[in-house]
């Protein structure tokens, strides 16, 4: 697999198109891995349901000197019609368009029966997982969790008798942290919209709310792990990406946390390529 770029990555933009927003940021050096492990990274987000969202893109990005943006790389939750427009606006700015596709590197393999159907931002979690387990000499099964409107976990397993290769055996799919919320607000009379909260025994409504969503999350991860962890015999190690991941990690303070998964996914996928 790879182990980091070998290519120069001057004036790549990166985009990670999802169900909330749509995260840009412009790679200008080949130290990636430091650059995409922190939230301090500056990227630009845009609303991914915002009517205008292609007309900024190409505004702030697109539209700029030649040279500064020599390829885009893509990773899209949003359906064929957003990765046609952004296509279009690649070729009028006379920029290559790569777009992360599931299978796409031969060290990941997938058991998904239409594996086109598994979500890209679910993969590119996983390719930026496996690149961590690699360089941190983890050869361990992997939890990878990723807390936006969905909450989606994924096993990723090391393929003995095939090294370097890894395996996904499938996962599962259950709503976010902040979809839970919002649902109990919009589909009842009288409970109120609140944040997360962690409390042993809540004693006022808001707070049995943003416990309640907030443990049952946690109990989701814990029994998955536990799950995995019976299956495979072996000590599972977790994989926290998404809005959610920092308050997530108080609860599974073992747990690695990547801010920019995805993002990572896409230089793990493109970078040598």
């Amino acid at each position: 697999m790879t182990q980091g770029p070998t290519r120069g990555l001057q004036g790549v933009l990166l985009v990670d198109a999802g169900n909330t927003h749509i995260k840009l940021t412009r790679l200008d050096s080949a130290a990636w891995q430091p650059a995409l492990m922190t939230d301090d990274w500056p990227a630009t987000r845009i609303s991914s349901r915002a009517a205008d969202r292609m007309e900024q893109i190409a505004a702030q990005w697109l539209g700029r000197p030649p040279g500064n943006v020599g390829e885009v790389w893509l990773c899209s939750v949003l359906g064929d019609e957003f990765e046609q427009a952004l296509g279009h606006a690649c070729v009028q700015a006379g920029i290559p368009l790569r777009v992360l596709r599931v299978g796409d590197v031969p060290w990941l393999q997938t058991a998904y029966a239409q594996p086109q159907r598994l979500g890209c931002d679910r993969w590119g979690l996983m390719l930026a997982a496996v690149h961590q387990a690699v360089q941190q000499a983890c050869v361990c099964p992997l939890l990878c969790v990723s807390l936006g409107t969905a909450t989606t976990v994924d096993a990723v397993l090391p393929n003995t008798p095939r090294p370097g290769v890894w395996q996904h055996p499938g996962g599962f799919i259950a709503p976010g942290l902040q979809t839970m919320l919002d649902s109990l607000h919009s589909n009842t009379a009288q409970l109120p919209r609140v944040d997360l909260a962690q409390a042993s025994w809540p004693t006022d409504t808001a707070s049995a709310i943003g416990a309640g969503v907030f443990q049952m999350q946690v109990d989701f991860i814990h029994t998955r792990r536990a799950q995995l962890q019976a299956l495979t015999g072996q000590s599972v190690q977790c994989v926290l990406a998404g809005g959610g991941a920092t308050a997530m990690a108080q609860a599974l303070p073992d747990a690695w946390v990547l801010p920019q998964a995805v993002l990572q996914g896409l230089c793990v996928a493109f970078a040598k390529s």
